[in-house]
C-alpha cells in the first residue's frame, strides 16, 4: 500500500474486483454441475420408468416399490 490515498484505493478496488469475479466464477461452476446432475437425474428417472413394468411383470414386488418410492422422491 502507499502513502496516498488514491493508490489504496486502486488497490482495494482492484482486489475487490478480482473476489467478485472468484465468487461469480466459482457461483458459474455450481450452476453448471448442478445442471449436470439435474440430466443426470431426468436419465436415471427415464431408466427407473422403463424398467418399473419390467419388475412388476416378473412379480419382483419389493423391487417395484422401491423404485416408485423413488420416482415419488421419497
Amino acid at each position: 500500500m502507499s502513502d496516498t490515498p488514491r493508490a489504496d484505493k486502486a488497490v482495494v478496488s482492484a482486489e475487490f474486483i478480482r473476489r467478485e469475479m472468484d465468487y461469480y466464477t466459482y457461483k458459474f461452476v455450481l450452476v453448471d454441475v448442478a445442471r449436470e446432475l439435474e440430466r443426470e437425474n431426468a436419465a436415471l428417472r427415464e431408466t427407473v420408468e422403463l424398467l418399473l413394468p419390467l419388475h412388476d411383470a416378473m412379480g419382483n414386488e419389493q423391487l417395484a416399490k422401491i423404485a416408485r418410492k423413488a420416482l415419488e422422491g421419497k
